[in-house]
């Protein structure tokens, strides 16, 4: 039988069992500053909720906020090193009584939307927020009151039980998370500046308005760029529709079928729903083939609809929201295509789509929009190379997963 009150890894040669302890023997609580709103924008850095909801550490000069306050208020609410901060209320429920170690030089004040936990004994701070943020976090959680609004006060706080070890072992642990969050932040910064570098190419490899010649171009091409209609370039266009839901004998079967929301702007590996051969016949859908390129058609009015587009990475039937575009072989390439709507496809949502409250495309106006085009050629070239760059983007998503994944089962399984 395993034994509850150690962890399931452990450095060597540590075997000291941990002691359950409360959060009133490691700390003093306290509810931060409610100023006057001509004191907020001046002063001493003050922590919010945002600054603890963040992924990022808790550093004294990103906190977003800022209060000038009487002394005697500043000396009462300083969070300083080895204190923890707590998020006193949201409309969240798993958001409510969340933690955050500090461990800057530099003090900060805290909000009156959070609870500073003052440190009065021996422990590690980014354990005690390990601990609480995920192997202790259903004591929080479980007893956050309110309705429209979840709230944690000081009395809940004092009484949640933790276990811990001793300091040498919670340093330990601690400096194992915190080398895990260093390579993920390291490893999300360089998928930000190549997310970045690939939109600025985006910008510059395709003409602007009016232009028929990009900024940056393969020193190989030097003729100017046409502009044409999607509807003289363009072979065919299709979209789906959706079997009817009242048919159990519909669904569920081996089918792909996708929906508009599943529109990742990448490649679309699989679907969430499937159909079977039945409700394909019945609805009358075609399978549409693998390298097809997809775009969102209704529903443009949401930003975070409006522009939404895929390769299809498997073949896959559609439904009434999703429109394939299948160009003229020798007029037009689909990786092309798929890269010139990434760049333009938010903006020609905003423009050309109809609708009163619900802005959509149709058949015909996705025949008039307007697309300046070189030669297949240097297509093909420009759609390679967004291609390769996506490849390095999804591997770096992939390597940044992976790490949040290790961090995930460190949290699992070396706390109690």
């Amino acid at each position: 039988m395993k034994n509850k009150t150690v962890p399931e890894i452990r450095y060597k040669n540590i075997e000291d069992e941990w002691n359950l302890i409360k959060l009133s023997n490691l700390m003093n609580f306290s509810n931060g500053i409610n100023a006057p709103k001509e004191s907020y924008g001046r002063g001493r850095k003050m922590i919010s909720v945002m600054d603890i909801l963040s992924e990022e550490r808790i550093e004294y000069k990103k906190i977003r906020n800022s209060v000038e306050v009487k002394e005697s208020i500043e000396s009462k609410n300083k969070v300083e090193n080895g204190d923890l901060i707590f998020v006193r209320s949201s409309e969240v429920r798993n958001e409510v009584g969340w933690a955050k170690a500090y461990l800057q030089e530099q003090y900060a004040l805290h909000s009156g939307f959070t609870i500073r936990g003052k440190k009065q004994n021996e422990y590690d701070a980014k354990f005690i927020e390990c601990s609480l943020n995920y192997r202790n976090r259903y004591q929080i959680e479980s007893k956050a009151g309110g309705s429209t609004r979840y709230n944690v006060g000081q009395e809940i706080l004092k009484n949640v039980e933790i276990y811990i070890p001793s300091l040498k072992e919670q340093l330990l642990i601690s400096t194992l998370i915190q080398n895990i969050e260093n390579k993920i932040n390291l490893h999300q910064q360089e998928l930000d500046a190549l997310k970045q570098t690939k939109q600025g190419f985006l910008q510059k490899m395709f003409p602007e308005k009016g232009m028929t010649i990009p900024e940056i171009r393969f020193p190989e091409f030097h003729e100017q760029w046409e502009l044409k209609t999607l509807g003289e370039v363009l072979d065919s266009i299709y979209n789906g529709q959706t079997p009817s839901r009242n048919r159990k004998d519909f669904w569920n079967g081996n089918i792909n079928w996708l929906s508009s929301g599943e529109l990742n702007r990448g490649v679309v590996k699989t679907t969430i729903e499937k159909i079977t051969e039945i409700g394909q016949r019945n609805a009358n859908l075609k399978i549409v083939p693998q390298n097809t390129f997809v775009i969102a058609i209704t529903g443009l009015e949401a930003a975070g609809t409006r522009g939404n587009c895929a390769i299809l990475g498997m073949e896959t039937t559609l439904n009434q929201s999703c429109m394939a575009l299948f160009p003229k072989k020798n007029l037009l390439d689909t990786t092309f295509l798929f890269q010139w709507y990434r760049k333009v496809g938010e903006n020609y949502g905003l423009k050309f789509t109809q609708g009163t409250k619900q802005q959509s495309y149709n058949a015909e106006i996705i025949k008039k929009l307007e697309i300046c085009l070189p030669s297949v050629e240097e297509q093909v070239k420009i759609g390679e190379f967004f291609k390769q760059l996506d490849e390095v983007i999804e591997m770096k998503e992939k390597e940044l997963e992976a790490l949040k994944e290790t961090k995930k089962g460190f949290l699992q399984k070396m706390f109690v």
